[in-house]
């Protein structure tokens, strides 16, 4: 047997400071950042070998549901987590070493990995355009800047750590947690501004249809003292290749689309100091996939390029139409045969990918031969009630037929089909 009480201690005698230092207050998109973290006692005594985690990510994601990482000294402190009373059983299970795995194992740990490898189109066209002096190209929205698992601090108790930014217009919360030893505990957390003097934000639908017509572009805030003039080029480039985005994921390939700008593609707009003011551009959506949409932007004080995708979806609707209608008896030339004729609109396109229709025809008398069965077998006497056998007697002779059509069918301009059914 063996058992566990609680012991109460202050935990904040065992938390120490960490503070983040950034090397400057306000970033542009892209740029290279450079975190310094210092870990302290509570008397400002610096600690060596602080294992510290950095991570930098969107506000505009995390703040919607008020994420904060957990301070671990309250979590490990918790005193509904210890175990408290006396049981019977095997301890030695509390004795094996835990799993650990090294950094290069751990998911974003992986330094020595050939940074050339990771290195996208898309990346490329931006190192290229910045040494031709050409404008800033806008792709990478990724809402985490910046995951460091392991950050050991120096002997003066801080260290350095160095990345590239998204290309987000944002502010990112930072957060650094800390570890020294195995019982003592730290969190700070910080902000990161990200901006341009003039601000241009995408402005897009998650997605259309085809032969939707939309206003798409972007919306400019001047965040300078004085006015400037703003010049937007849009264009619509087929598949995902512009966008830096893979043609294929999970096995299935994401197939290019087709989309075409109404009216004028350029637009020029005087955008007053402390304004914010909208750019845009009409457009149709022609063809099922995804298509890339590129913005240029032009100005006295920014020059860039944002790229993203668009997908096109092609809508099917189930549709099933049923009409009930009375072949007569017929007449003695045609020997008792009759034919009745029934007509039912269709959209145009049935033939299309993914898209098809069947129609069933049939007599209401084995619907109403199988309710009069099923009725007679649970009356007491084996016979048809009255009110059962009046209906009988009105429905079946009347040779009643019941057409059902079934149809699969893409949303697009309607056409007349004629269905004959005998």
């Amino acid at each position: 047997y063996f058992g566990a009480t609680a012991l109460h201690v202050n935990p904040e005698a065992r938390e120490f400071e960490v503070e983040i230092q950034m090397d400057k207050t306000l970033y542009r998109p892209g740029e290279e950042a450079t975190v310094t973290l210092k870990a302290t006692t509570k008397d400002g005594q610096p600690l060596v070998g602080a294992e510290l985690t950095f991570l930098a990510v969107d506000r505009g994601v995390i703040d919607l549901i008020n994420y904060h990482v957990p301070n671990p000294l309250q979590h490990f402190y918790r005193e509904h987590l210890f175990f408290s009373g006396v049981l019977g059983g095997d301890s030695r299970s509390l004795l094996i070493d835990p799993i650990t795995y090294e950094v290069r194992n751990l998911f974003g740990g992986d330094e020595s990995m050939d940074k050339g490898m990771m290195e996208t189109a898309m990346d490329r066209m931006m190192a290229s355009n910045a040494a031709a002096g050409e404008e800033q190209v806008r792709s990478n929205f990724d809402p985490t800047a910046v995951f460091a698992p392991v950050l050991v601090t120096g002997s003066d108790g801080t260290v350095t750590h160095s990345f590239t930014l998204p290309d987000s217009l944002t502010e990112y919360r930072l957060t650094a947690v800390g570890v020294l030893g195995t019982s003592y505990f730290a969190l700070k957390e910080g902000e990161l501004s990200v901006n341009n003097p003039v601000s241009v934000r995408d402005v897009l639908p998650r997605r259309l249809r085809e032969n939707d017509i939309s206003d798409i572009g972007v919306v400019v805030s001047n965040l300078d003292g004085l006015a400037h003039e703003v010049t937007v080029t849009m264009e619509l480039i087929p598949g995902l290749e512009a966008a830096g985005l893979p043609t294929e994921v999970g096995g299935m390939k994401q197939k290019a689309g087709a989309a075409r700008a109404i009216g004028s593609t350029t637009k020029t707009l005087s955008v007053p100091a402390g304004k914010t003011l909208p750019i845009l551009f009409d457009m149709e959506a022609q063809q099922e996939g995804f298509v890339s949409v590129v913005f240029t932007v032009k100005s006295a004080v920014v020059k860039e390029k944002i790229v993203k995708s668009l997908e096109i979806d092609r809508p099917y609707i189930y549709e099933t139409v049923t009409t009930v209608g009375e072949v007569s008896s017929g007449d003695v030339e045609r020997k008792g045969r009759a034919s009745v004729k029934e007509a039912i609109v269709l959209p145009a396109g049935l033939a299309g990918e993914n898209s098809g229709g069947n129609s069933s025809l049939g007599s209401l008398f084995s619907s109403v031969f199988e309710l009069l069965k099923n009725t007679a077998s649970l009356s007491p006497d084996g016979i048809f009630p009255p009110r059962i056998a009046a209906m009988a007697d009105s429905i079946i002779p009347s040779g009643i037929v019941l057409a059902v059509f079934f149809v699969l069918l893409p949303l697009s301009p309607l056409t007349t089909m004629f269905t004959e059914s005998s």
